[in-house]
């Protein structure tokens, strides 16, 4: 089979865009071939069932949900959509896990590891409680494919009553996104406990203050 494309142009050796001198004739004939063919996005494997045309493509995949993220466990090499590593999360490494509403608060206990958390739009998070000699630190980390700016705000409190002695501290700040190709974001400490307040019951308290992610997408 043989196809002729041709179109005439009032001077095929000047661009008809910004008329400088060019030996490129533009087909548009071949420009609406290509145009219609949808390609697949590289992601289908993990969930994408997105096709578009082979020059938004790029595009697309730069904001695509479903590129993966990574385990972060150490000598684990599960990689999939944020959905998929979830599920990995909670059935291959037992950890525990909270959903939640937006605006809403509640309880986490402190205990050293990882808690998964995902909210009511799937959005996954992780809860980190790591031990130190002087108490724990508590970091928050929003489980994201791409690098964005954050879009998610955590107010974190916790309430110690024992005998006469009460203590409390609350904080709030901006949760860092992480695809988790490196572990763990190291040097993120959102929220430190004191050793002496600590106990086996001890919990980040789910009051009006308490844990609570605030979705700071308009």
């Amino acid at each position: 089979m043989f196809i002729l494309l041709w179109q005439a142009l009032p001077n095929p050796k000047k661009c008809h865009y910004c008329s400088r001198e060019s030996d490129y004739n533009r087909c548009h004939g071949i420009e609406k071939i290509i145009g219609s063919i949808q390609v697949p996005c590289s992601n289908t494997k993990y969930g994408c069932s997105i096709k578009t045309s082979y020059y938004e493509r790029e595009d697309h995949e730069t904001t695509c949900p479903h590129a993966p993220c990574f385990c972060p466990d150490t000598g684990c090499s599960f990689s999939g959509s944020t959905g998929m590593l979830q599920e990995h999360f909670i059935a291959v490494h037992q950890w525990p896990s909270t959903k939640f509403r937006y605006d809403w608060c509640f309880y986490a206990n402190i205990q050293e590891g990882i808690r998964v958390i995902s909210g009511e739009d799937k959005q996954l998070f992780l809860l980190n409680v790591v031990s130190e000699s002087f108490g724990c630190v508590i970091s928050v980390f929003c489980v994201w494919p791409h690098d964005t700016d954050p879009k998610f705000r955590c107010a974190m409190s916790f309430n110690y009553w024992k005998n006469s002695l009460y203590h409390a501290r609350s904080s709030e700040f901006q949760v860092p996104s992480t695809t988790l190709s490196d572990g763990l974001p190291r040097d993120c400490f959102l929220f430190i406990m004191p050793k002496f307040y600590l106990d086996e019951d001890s919990k980040i308290c789910a009051t009006e203050e308490g844990f609570s992610m605030k979705n700071l997408r308009p």
